[in-house]
């Protein structure tokens, strides 16, 4: 049986909202000479107006199609505007090893929803799109074509708590393969939106707000359930969580998912 992971939940949270940045450069502060004038940090930059000044940039692009895209606005002052391609195969062997290890779990499941999906990948409703609120109870059905415990590509889910900035969701039916949250702690719900409330301030002032989608309430849903990756405790390595650009166009909401 796998164990639960609350550590988790607070990784993917953080993750989430640094993935959902509109647009931000950041600028270093060298430390003065004299070390009684302490003026060392981070510079940050939001404002696209003019265009961006800084020596690192974040960009999120948060719209809800996944075949159009808007400007972020000019980059300048930049050290670089470009990324160069064999950078992972420099520092890999400045620093000898054999090569840096990638992950992009987003990359890997659109290509694979392009293929299951074909011509549904992508088609959102563009206007008129219902934003519906949920109370504990309520039960929804969200598109799951990756990792999916039960069969096809959609899982009912049940909302266990409500939060201020967020739903905690756990599969509606509890069968032995989708390791609901309330059968394995049945307190830790509204543990989960509690502190996903207490840190959604400091997160938003930090790091920006995230795309709320075409369905969205303004609310982040938490899906906990089993990650059906095939893990193995003993030789594989594991998708703990993740968050797919996907749930904007088969849901029309932010959603991240959690593992139990």
């Amino acid at each position: 049986m796998k164990k639960f992971r609350p550590l988790a939940a607070v990784l993917l949270t953080l993750c989430f909202v640094l993935t959902l940045v509109p647009g931000t450069a950041f600028a270093k502060q060298e430390k003065p000479e004299d070390d009684r004038q302490v003026n060392s940090g981070i510079v940050i930059d939001d404002n696209s107006a003019g265009g961006y000044t800084g020596d690192y940039v974040v960009i999120y692009n948060p719209a809800t199609s996944s075949s159009t895209s808007y400007s972020t606005g000019t980059m300048t002052g930049l050290i670089e505007t470009s990324i160069n391609a064999k950078s992972n195969e420099a520092t890999a062997a400045r620093e000898g090893r054999d090569a840096l290890i990638k992950i992009d779990i987003d990359g890997e499941l659109a290509e694979k929803e392009r293929k299951e999906l074909g011509d549904a990948y992508g088609k959102i409703e563009e206007e008129g799109g219902t934003r519906a609120s949920y109370v504990v109870g309520s039960t929804k059905s969200f598109t799951i074509s990756s990792y999916n415990p039960g069969s096809g590509s959609s899982l009912t889910f049940k909302v266990l708590a409500v939060g201020e900035h967020c739903y905690i969701w756990t599969p509606k039916d509890n069968v032995a393969n989708y390791y609901t949250l309330d059968s394995i702690n049945p307190d830790y719900a509204q543990q989960a939106a509690d502190e996903f409330d207490r840190m959604y301030s400091l997160m938003n002032s930090s790091f920006g707000n995230h795309s709320n989608g075409s369905n969205g309430d303004g609310k982040v849903s938490l899906l906990f359930y089993n990650i059906d990756d095939g893990w193995d405790d003993i030789n594989d390595g594991f998708v703990a969580g993740y968050f797919s650009s996907a749930s904007y166009s088969y849901d029309g909401m932010p959603i991240i998912n959690i593992d139990t």
